[in-house]
């Protein structure tokens, strides 16, 4: 989805949290930074300059050479010096960020009208979550500030470390994390995924929605019975963020990188939390990780700011950063009222977040009713999960191999199954509602090879804004060999074939068969996901599609 950039804003101020009598995760910094060096000498050559600000660094994510700077000066100055160094790729202030939660005030419900309205009574028939055809156990990330893994309605869905021993200081593993056998605790860097029972309240709200077990006798269903979920205390500022999203990335390229035997299959994370006011060249290093993530097949689902205004112009973080991997969320009721911000270009989804009854933590009531994006995005991180724990074999094997095409089309599934509602028609990416039945159902076309949605409308539940064509049809959707496409091919100057980096792998022009009305093209390309371009004869692109090979 397009996204707005602007001048680079030095902010250095104070975050608010985003609730009602709500307690801040951490404490303001306003005396530190986010560096990222070029390599990994980078550290030791800003410490050789001396600047008078420099005080102390702290590793965030060693594989992409990102450092916590702690300075004794003035940021501003601080971030002048360092972006006039030729080895440093980036540099930006740590900031505080705001949990997206509103204090429940609603009375209690003897229902979840959530999952009636996303349809999960069709979509539970089809899938519970947990496990692929491949037999893989699907995780979800929840970067959170607190959790009670002592909860009666988790079941054995608290995802489990095989490679560490429990209690054990050392690095089990040789993971970089010693003692993550149920997660990591980015601001006490250790594996105690309970920071304090104040800050476990949020965690528990977001965390039944996402892995409540069903079907047990007990309490709440959440959305995947079955779902693993790996609990990550972090979000307080913008560096707990980047050390957050750098367990997960390490993680996830464990798993595939060992064929599954170590690390953790995570396909989704939950953030439900973020800073308003701000655009992406803000935070050039916080969102550039949501493209780093779906590399490998992680998709980032994100709650947008709770005030109700068009982000497109306000800004807010990361609803505006720039990632095809990023699903940012508002809030709505049972009526589709929005009740969060939004904006056609950058808010891409909205889904149930107003009087929603989930868990809760050891010192409230087991089960109560929360309100807000915060409990929006979770209905979103979890139907990723179940999607691919539904999926067909041949979609398991194409997501182990290309994790990030896999993770594209899981969100091309959630962005066109939505109910297309008309308070989210002109205000949002998909103009619609989240409906997890009809994500499933385009999914399980995918695996018939009858998908021929086109990518380029008009219509707000097209993601790329471009008017739709009903001229053509491209078929098989997935194929191997060749594709087909027909329709009106005398308007046919040139087909061509693009990866996701803008690369065109193959183009055919010239005499098409307008006597049969259509045209096939032997594909040359590898397996992969790739977009579909006609031009006209008046030199204007007419119509674009996704396809797959597989």
């Amino acid at each position: 989805m397009s996204k707005t950039f602007v001048t680079l804003l030095f902010i250095v101020s104070a975050m608010y949290s985003r609730a009602e009598n709500y307690i801040a995760p951490r404490p303001v910094e306003t005396s530190s930074i986010i560096v990222q060096f070029d390599d990994e000498k980078g550290l030791d050559r800003l410490e050789a300059l001396h600047y008078a600000w420099f005080a102390k660094a702290e590793t965030l994510y060693l594989p992409y050479h990102i450092y916590k700077i702690e300075i004794s000066g003035h940021v501003e100055t601080a971030i002048h010096d360092l972006l006039g160094l030729s080895f440093v790729i980036s540099a930006q202030p740590n900031r505080t960020l705001e949990r997206r939660a509103i204090t429940p005030n609603d009375s209690l419900y003897s229902e979840q009208w959530n999952m009636r309205i996303i349809q999960m009574d069709s979509a539970w028939s089809i899938s519970q979550g947990g496990k692929n055809t491949r037999g893989e156990d699907i995780v979800i990330a929840i970067v959170d500030a607190g959790f009670d893994t002592t909860h009666p309605d988790f079941g054995n869905n608290l995802w489990v470390n095989k490679d560490e021993i429990p209690g054990s200081p050392i690095d089990n593993d040789s993971n970089g994390y010693a003692g993550d056998y149920h997660g990591w605790n980015t601001y006490a860097n250790n594996g105690t995924i309970i920071d304090s029972i104040e800050y476990a309240v949020h965690g528990m709200s977001v965390t039944g929605i996402i892995a409540a077990v069903g079907n047990n006798h007990i309490g709440i269903a959440g959305i995947g019975w079955n779902n693993k979920f790996l609990p990550i205390i972090g979000g307080g500022n913008e560096a707990d963020a980047i050390k957050a999203y750098g367990y997960i990335l390490t993680q996830k390229k464990r798993y595939l990188t060992t064929a599954g035997q170590h690390g953790a299959n995570i396909v989704s994370v939950n953030s439900s939390w973020g800073q308003s006011g701000m655009f992406a060249n803000d935070a050039p290093i916080w969102c550039s990780l949501y493209d780093s993530m779906g590399k490998y097949g992680i998709l980032n689902a994100s709650a947008v700011s709770n005030t109700i205004k068009d982000l497109d112009l306000a800004g807010d973080l990361p609803t505006l950063c720039p990632s095809n991997f990023l699903i940012t969320v508002t809030s709505t009721d049972g009526a589709d009222g929005v009740h969060g911000g939004y904006g056609k270009s950058n808010v891409d989804i909205g889904a149930p977040g107003n009087g929603i009854r989930t868990t809760g933590s050891f010192i409230e009531q087991r089960y109560k009713y929360s309100n807000g994006t915060s409990i929006a995005s979770p209905h979103v991180a979890a139907v990723i999960g179940l999607l691919y724990s539904a999926a067909c074999d041949s979609f398991a094997q194409y997501a182990q191999q290309y994790p990030d095409s896999a993770a594209l089309w899981i969100k091309y599934f959630i962005m066109h199954g939505v109910d297309t509602t008309a308070q989210l028609k002109d205000i949002s990416v998909s103009g619609g509602r989240l409906n997890t039945y009809k994500s499933l159902l385009l999914l399980n076309d995918w695996c018939n090879g009858n998908l021929n949605i086109s990518l380029s409308a008009d219509t707000p539940n097209q993601p790329n804004g471009k008017s739709a064509s009903k001229h053509f049809v491209l078929y098989p959707n997935p194929g191997n060999s060749s594709l087909t496409i027909n329709g009106k091919i005398d308007l046919i100057e040139r087909i061509e074939i693009i990866d996701y980096t803008g690369k065109i792998v193959q183009s055919q022009h010239g005499e098409m068969n307008v006597n049969s009305n259509e045209v096939t093209i032997q594909t040359t390309f590898a397996q992969g996901l790739y977009i579909i371009r006609i031009w006209d004869k008046d030199g204007k692109m007419a119509w674009k599609e996704l396809w797959s090979k597989i």
